[in-house]
């Protein structure tokens, strides 16, 4: 499988709980820490020059030359339906006694997009099952402004997400996709939802994980402090309904030494 880091640690640790061997590949400027949890597995690392994009492409040669299951973004279900799992238990936890609660506006990071789609589709099941009453959320998309494809077709309003012509140098690796697979279902669903998608600049980025720490005593990865840059941005625009749930994606000790 190809990954930015954080999905391919993920998946080589699922991999050598089920005993199925697994060949991940990656950028050379992945975050050490998610290549050495890969390599801890056991499994195979190939590390390839550029960004994700490569990685696919790489995977794929490698899918194709011995017949592995190819387990990129959007191509399995797998991921989708396990990320709309944890959207439904937030809903459990904003709800009470008499059903789910969704909140109003849903504040994301964008990389390859799945956590925004599985956002979408976790509320409209709750609310088609009678899990959930009320409107369905506003989807906040957040992106590097080193790396903001989905941005940038949002702001142009393009149905398509063209690849990032630039490099990207951002630190936040999960957010380092220049072409996401399904970028246009993305736009789709944040377009429906009435949301927006929006792009931090590097430094909110490092601030950011630092507010956390100091006010929150959460050391959040910085994919998942990107959100609370959008949200402030939003909140001072009076843009911002509540209730508000922000999304962080990962630990911040995957990144010290970036940080």
């Amino acid at each position: 499988m190809p990954t930015a880091g954080n999905a391919g640690a993920a998946w080589a640790l699922y991999a050598a709980r089920a005993g199925l061997p697994i060949t991940v590949v990656m950028s050379r400027t992945a975050p050490l820490s998610q290549q050495a949890e890969v390599r801890a597995t056991g499994a195979d690392l190939e590390l390839v020059d550029g960004s994700i994009a490569d990685a696919g492409i790489r995977a794929k040669e490698i899918a194709a030359d011995t017949g592995a299951f190819f387990a990129g973004t959007f191509f399995e279900p797998y991921r989708l339906e396990g990320k709309k799992t944890a959207r439904l238990e937030l809903f459990d936890q904003c709800g009470d006694q008499t059903g789910m609660r969704i909140p109003r506006t849903l504040v994301i990071p964008v990389g390859g997009g799945v956590a925004a789609v599985a956002a979408a589709k976790a509320a409209e099941e709750a609310t088609a099952l009678g899990w959930a009453a009320g409107e369905l959320p506003v989807l906040v998309g957040v992106q590097a402004e080193d790396c903001a494809p989905v941005v940038k077709a949002f702001e142009e309003g393009r149905d398509d997400v063209p690849a990032w012509g630039r490099p990207t140098t951002t630190i936040a690796a999960g957010l380092r996709v220049p072409t996401p697979a399904e970028g246009a279902l993305v736009l789709d669903r944040v377009r429906a939802s009435k949301g927006t998608m929006l792009a931090v600049a590097e430094r909110d980025l490092r601030l950011s994980v630092r507010h956390l720490a100091a006010t929150e005593g959460i050391f959040a990865c910085p994919e998942g402090a990107a959100t609370v840059a959008a949200a402030d941005r939003l909140a001072r625009r009076e843009e911002l309904e509540g209730p508000v749930v922000l999304y962080n994606s990962g630990a911040g000790t995957k990144y010290v030494d970036a940080l």
